[in-house]
C-alpha cells in the first residue's frame, strides 16, 4: 500500500479541484492548452443571500506582471465580488477577506486561501483567462446561505437614499409617533398619536409673543403714522378692502381707439396726398427748367 501524502486539509486541496467542483475542466474558453492549477485555490466560503439556486463559479482570471485578479459571478452571469493580489507578496496559505462588489450583493462577505504561488509565473502567461459556470464552478458546499429575513434597510427622502443600515438597527419614535411590538404577529406596528390639545405640531414657546406688523415703515416713518393724501387737484387716493387706489384725474384721455383710427386713417391720406403733390411739383419744376433752356438756345 502506498504511503498516504499531504493528508492536511490544505495540502490535500493543493494536489485537487477543491474548492471547484470535482468534475470541472478548469480550462479557460479562451485558451484551450492552459488548465488553472489545482494549487492557486485551496479553500473558501462565502456567505450570501438564502436561495438554493444560486451558484457561484470564477468568471476571469487577469495576469499583468505580479498583479492577478480574481472575478466571482453567479449563476446568472451577476458579478459577485472580485480580488486583487500581488502574487509576489503573497505567502503560502493566505487569507483573504472578500466583500461583494455591487449592489445586489453589497452584504457577501467571504473569505479565499490560496496556496503556494512561488510556481505560479513559470504556469501563467500574462493576459486574461475567462471560465464560465461549466468550466470553473466551486463546490456547493463552499456558498453559505444568508438567512437573514432584512440583508439591509435604506431611508428615502423625496430621491435622495441613504446608506444601506444593516447590522443591529434600532427603530425611535419620533413626535406624535409610538412604536409597538406585535409579538403575535412578529411585527412592529406604527401608530399616530393625537396630542391632549389636538395639535400635531411640536409645542412652541413662543406662542405668547405678538407677532409684529409684515410692514413697519414706509420711507422711514412709522406704519401707525402714515397717511395717504391726494394732492386735491389731479391725484386722488381710495381704500377698497385691503387695497389703496391711487388714480391720476387730469390724465384721462380725452378720446377712444374708435376716435384714434379715424385720425389716424385722415392722417395717412394728407400724407399721401402731400407726397403726390410734391412728386408733381419735381415733375413741374424739371419741365419748366427745360422751357428756359430752350427758350435760351433759340434767342
Amino acid at each position: 500500500m502506498p504511503n498516504v501524502l499531504n493528508t492536511e486539509w490544505l495540502n490535500s486541496n493543493s494536489q485537487r479541484n477543491f474548492p471547484f467542483r470535482e468534475n470541472e475542466s478548469l480550462i479557460p474558453d479562451n485558451n484551450t492548452e492552459f488548465r488553472l492549477p489545482n494549487y492557486i485555490f485551496v479553500d473558501f466560503v462565502i456567505s450570501m443571500p438564502a436561495d438554493i439556486n444560486t451558484r457561484v463559479y470564477l468568471a476571469s482570471m487577469l495576469v499583468v506582471g505580479e498583479f492577478v485578479t480574481f472575478m466571482f459571478m453567479d449563476n446568472a452571469n451577476n458579478l459577485i465580488a472580485s480580488l486583487a493580489i500581488q502574487h509576489t507578496q503573497h505567502t503560502t496559505y493566505q487569507s483573504y477577506n472578500i466583500t461583494g462588489t455591487t449592489s445586489l450583493y453589497d452584504d457577501v462577505r467571504g473569505k479565499i486561501i490560496l496556496g503556494d504561488l512561488s510556481k505560479f509565473r513559470d504556469d501563467v502567461m500574462d493576459g486574461t483567462y475567462s471560465f464560465t459556470l461549466e468550466t470553473a464552478e466551486f463546490e456547493p458546499c463552499i456558498v453559505r446561505p444568508d438567512l437573514r429575513g432584512v440583508r439591509t434597510i435604506t431611508l428615502t427622502d423625496g430621491t435622495v437614499d441613504s446608506e444601506p443600515i444593516s447590522g443591529r438597527v434600532k427603530l425611535i419614535a419620533g413626535s406624535n409617533a409610538q412604536l409597538v411590538y406585535d409579538a403575535v404577529h412578529n411585527a412592529i406596528i406604527f401608530n399616530a398619536l393625537s396630542p391632549i390639545d389636538g395639535s400635531y405640531n411640536q409645542p412652541c414657546d413662543c406662542n405668547d409673543y405678538l407677532i409684529p406688523p409684515a410692514i413697519r415703515t414706509i420711507n422711514g416713518i412709522p406704519i401707525e403714522d402714515v397717511e395717504f393724501t391726494g394732492d386735491g387737484k389731479c391725484v386722488e387716493v381710495t381704500k377698497e378692502g385691503n387695497k389703496l387706489i391711487i388714480k391720476n384725474t387730469c390724465s384721462t384721455p380725452c378720446c377712444g381707439c374708435t376716435e384714434l383710427e379715424f385720425i389716424k386713417t385722415n392722417t395717412d391720406l394728407v400724407t399721401s396726398n402731400i407726397t403726390k403733390l410734391e412728386n408733381y411739383y419735381a415733375r413741374l419744376n424739371e419741365r419748366l427748367d427745360q422751357f428756359i433752356t430752350n427758350a435760351l438756345l433759340s434767342s
